[in-house]
């Protein structure tokens, strides 16, 4: 009976899911929040980041474009604090447009949101074409995403006059 009923929740887990895959991706992107009067207007944007964060010899100081989403049209500046998303594994678009209660937060707190996209996903590909080759691949790490997600913070920080923002950081997986 466990067996059957795992199989039939595998099956409709499975058959929801193609069945959104196969909704126009306009659709997804045209989300309302609840809560919101507007949906939040975000700025797609890319910042330098540091190809290796523990070893230098390896890659020099190559660097990559990462992309992030950010608004600030519910930010009290420099007092507000910073709702950062730590970007999982995928396009950082579908998270942003699918996280509403993070907007939905940013009003009430009066918070800037940023969501950064993990490396090696979406358009943040360290090393175009080559990304998913060898050895080019082993610097897709836990550690090397949470180092880009730190000098990223604060980075952004100083650009925008916020070093005394606290910083909220919500993730996934």
């Amino acid at each position: 009976m466990t067996k059957i009923l795992g199989f039939i929740t595998l099956t409709l887990t499975l058959f929801s899911a193609e069945v959104l895959q196969a909704l126009p991706y306009s659709y997804s992107r045209s989300r309302k929040h609840h809560g919101l009067k507007d949906e939040p207007q975000f700025t797609e944007k890319y910042f330098t980041q540091i190809l290796d964060h523990f070893n230098f010899n390896s890659m020099g100081n190559g660097t990559f474009s990462q992309r992030y989403l950010i608004t600030d049209q519910y930010w009290k500046r420099g007092s507000g604090p910073i709702f950062f998303y730590t970007g999982n594994e995928g396009d950082i678009w579908e998270f942003a447009l699918n996280s509403g209660f993070i907007t939905e937060l940013a009003a009430q707190q009066k918070a800037l949101v940023i969501f950064a996209e993990h490396r090696y996903y979406g358009k943040s590909l360290p090393f175009g074409q080559d990304t998913f080759n060898i050895p080019e691949i082993g610097l897709l790490t836990v550690e090397q995403a949470l180092a880009d997600y730190t000098v990223m913070i604060t980075e952004l920080k100083q650009q925008l006059a916020a070093a005394d923002c606290p910083v909220i950081v919500f993730g996934g997986r």
